[in-house]
């Protein structure tokens, strides 16, 4: 009698495996059926969507005019993005503003800006920004959205010498005229802001928008004069810099409660010496010596799975990129984490995580990088390099053993897009270590004291198993290739439900 108990036990275990997995495909059947409705947020066309804008505050503002920050400009570029409401396409959007003296009997002589901000004006917020010098300029303001179309050209001429003393005007900006491409005030008044955000510094505090004569003529005679910072339109390519060597990286992991990841970061290395030897660790003459840094991101997903199954590029990541603010690069560091690129890249991440995962998706970490130096004549700039981190899933996971790929090269001016120099002295491969910790520091100690190109213990054996784990339903579908692709994904669904139930099985006892 007892081998006959021990086996209907077996025969029921069995079943009710069976049944789960039926209730499972038909829980998914009837989802499929009955969709749930989610509507698109309504948004005007030019809306900006970016993020980059901090719409609840003015930064940094004084009364005093003595500390008001007066930049002197020559050029600079703004990245934003806005999205089609009707469409649904995402815009990528290259503000640039270019300003040069008139020539004839004028000399040439420097331009600057400066920020004025109101606290309670009639939009909440008043921002804005002022252009003067001491003699007649124009101010050009170009913005191409993401297929090459000039939505915005003027040229503002300034020649009308102003009781203060000098040639000013009010920054110009996409929207500042009338029925143009913005359909209303707050998106074309956005843009205004991203200029304002842009320029950092310390803005003054005025008692109306309009500020008064006084105030104007006190920013110019004490405001604090500083530089603008680098921008790739008001610097020149030295061959002196070079491009960075021995580039490594390690992947951070935070963990809260219940060894939960709450965050992970991405932390890049270099030497203090770039190819042509250029020591970056003094300063040669140069004021700054900094490292600019540009992320893009590259999503792609299984359609299917099996021999069936095309891996495909996630097609709507307009804004799959963004620029870091330049580090020190006597540092020979630069950290990033997950929750910052998912804050400067909103439209990327959520159509990553709306794609199903029951056939895979992962996205490519693609970080480029050069030296940057300002000097007495201005900025200048080295070579890029690109370090490449591939297969990221989730909250910054590799999968399995990841290898960072270094290539050095440079952006095509027509197309945009990298090409490789398989002859830089910089290109060459690393492993990706890790670290961990409660905290982005203590994580990064980790990984520089043993995390390293190492393993991260449990946490990597147990992705391990589930990378195996996951390789079972791709072998289930080759050989039910003939099946439809809905009827695998309820397969490769159930088999997910299965594993769950027999690690809680076999927890339980």
């Amino acid at each position: 009698m007892i081998p006959t108990k021990l086996k209907m036990e077996k025969i029921q275990s069995k079943l009710f495996y069976i049944l789960t997995f039926c209730m499972a495909v038909v829980l998914v059947s009837l989802i499929m059926l009955h969709p749930t409705e989610v509507k698109a947020e309504d948004l005007s066309v030019g809306y900006p969507v970016n993020g980059t804008q901090n719409a609840n505050s003015l930064g940094s503002t004084t009364k005093e005019s003595s500390k008001v920050s007066v930049f002197k400009v020559s050029s600079f570029t703004i990245h934003y993005q806005t999205v089609n409401s009707t469409t649904n396409k995402v815009h990528k959007h290259t503000l640039t503003y270019k300003f040069r003296s008139l020539g004839g009997k004028y000399d040439t002589a420097p331009i600057y800006v400066f920020k004025t901000a109101y606290p309670s004006g009639y939009d909440g917020l008043y921002k804005h920004v002022y252009v003067f010098s001491k003699q007649p300029f124009e101010m050009i303001c170009v913005d191409y959205d993401t297929d090459g179309h000039a939505i915005y050209n003027r040229t503002t001429t300034c020649d009308s010498l102003k009781a203060t003393g000098v040639y000013s005007c009010s920054m110009d900006f996409p929207g500042n005229l009338f029925n143009e491409y913005f359909l209303n005030s707050s998106s074309w008044w956005d843009i205004h802001g991203f200029v304002y955000d842009y320029l950092g510094g310390t803005a003054l505090v005025t008692k109306e928008h309009r500020i008064s004569n006084n105030e104007f003529k006190n920013v110019i005679d004490t405001g604090s004069k500083t530089d603008l910072g680098f921008s790739s339109n008001n610097a020149t390519h030295s061959d002196k810099l070079g491009s960075l060597m021995g580039v490594s990286s390690d992947v951070l992991f935070i963990t809260g409660g219940n060894n939960q990841t709450v965050d992970s970061a991405y932390l890049l290395r270099w030497k203090g010496k770039t190819s042509t030897g250029f020591d970056l660790n003094g300063m040669d003459g140069y004021k700054k010596i900094e490292v600019q840094t540009r992320i893009e991101l590259k999503g792609y997903y299984y359609s299917g799975v099996g021999t069936n199954g095309d891996k495909l590029e996630l097609v709507h990541n307009a804004d799959s990129w963004f620029d870091c603010l330049n580090v020190t690069a006597s540092e020979k560091k630069i950290r990033v984490a997950t929750s910052e690129m998912e804050t400067n890249l909103p439209s990327f991440f959520d159509e990553y995580k709306n794609i199903s995962n029951l056939h895979g998706k992962d996205y490519d970490v693609k970080f480029y990088m050069r030296p940057v130096a300002l000097s007495g004549d201005g900025w200048v700039y080295g070579d890029w390099i690109r370090y490449t981190i591939n297969k990221v899933t989730g909250t910054g996971y590799i999968t399995g053993d990841s290898t960072g790929e270094v290539s050095g090269g440079d952006f095509d001016p027509g197309t945009g897009e990298f090409v490789p120099d398989p002859d830089s002295p910089s290109n060459g491969t690393s492993d990706v270590g890790t670290g961990n910790g409660s905290s982005l520091d203590d994580a990064e100690d980790d990984a520089t004291t043993g995390g390293n190109g190492g393993s991260s213990g449990g946490l990597t054996d147990l992705k391990s198993f589930f990378d195996m784990v996951g390789q079972i339903p791709s072998l289930i579908a080759d050989i039910l290739s003939f099946l439809p692709a809905w009827c695998l994904g309820f397969i490769a669904f159930g088999f997910a439900v299965f594993v769950a139930l027999m690690i809680v099985k076999a927890v339980r006892g």
